[in-house]
């Protein structure tokens, strides 16, 4: 059986979610910094490992892109690579299998996981460049006017790639705004570490309401 990136991963005995834990851990980061790079919201993660909530496929797809695990391992259904196994992402049988759909988490453990060939993820990983290319074409040409097929030309990489990670335009378009709005949210935090005194911090708060780069004008314009 296989999975719609859009659906929800059944998890009664937690496992998955314990799982996505070891990922978290071995990635040395915050929860919050880990939802950032995956492009989740952060009380959607926090209530997905507390049991509240279930995992998309296309999230548990994201987490293995940013932990350098196979897919497979993160629903029990294979014998991919691990937070502990040393193989990246983009590379080897240890690789996710991005172009191809989520196995089932019914499936029998031990049953071999679909491998297919995958360009290679940029710095920051799949997710985060299918995302920054949404910004562009967004800012670019406008919401209604860009089609996954541009995004998945952009990222040099096929359609079936962009739905493995994200469902669908909604899905594009939340993820976009949501990563502006964690970027906006870091360069303020930033700046304000850097102010001196109360009227410091004002002028950098005003500094801050005009974009000087273009990323932060598409950023404006998303």
């Amino acid at each position: 059986m296989q999975q719609q990136p859009g659906s929800r991963v059944a998890d009664s005995g937690g496992d998955v979610a314990e799982r996505v834990r070891q990922v978290i851990a071995k990635a040395g980061c915050s929860q919050r910094e880990f939802a950032r790079r995956i492009v989740m919201d952060p009380s959607k993660l926090s209530r997905s490992l507390g049991g509240s909530r279930r995992f998309t496929a296309a999230e548990l797809a994201r987490i293995a892109d940013a932990g350098s695990v196979d897919a497979g391992w993160l629903l029990g259904s294979g014998s991919g690579s691990t937070p502990d196994s040393g193989h990246g992402s983009g590379s080897g049988a240890g690789a996710s299998p991005e172009h191809a759909p989520v196995p089932d988490a019914s499936d029998a453990p031990g049953t071999p996981v679909p491998r297919v060939r995958r360009t290679a993820a940029p710095g920051g990983g799949r997710p985060l460049q299918i995302v920054r290319e949404t910004v562009r074409l967004i800012a670019e040409h406008g919401f209604h006017a860009v089609r996954v097929s541009d995004i998945a030309e952009a990222c040099e990489t096929s359609t079936a790639a962009i739905h493995y990670h994200f469902p669908g335009r909604a899905e594009l378009l939340e993820a976009a705004v949501r990563w502006c709005m964690d970027e906006d949210t870091a360069r303020r935090a930033a700046r304000i570490a850097e102010a001196g005194s109360a009227a410091d911090e004002m002028r950098q708060l005003i500094e801050l309401q005009t974009p000087h780069t273009a990323q932060q004008r598409r950023q404006w314009l998303v």
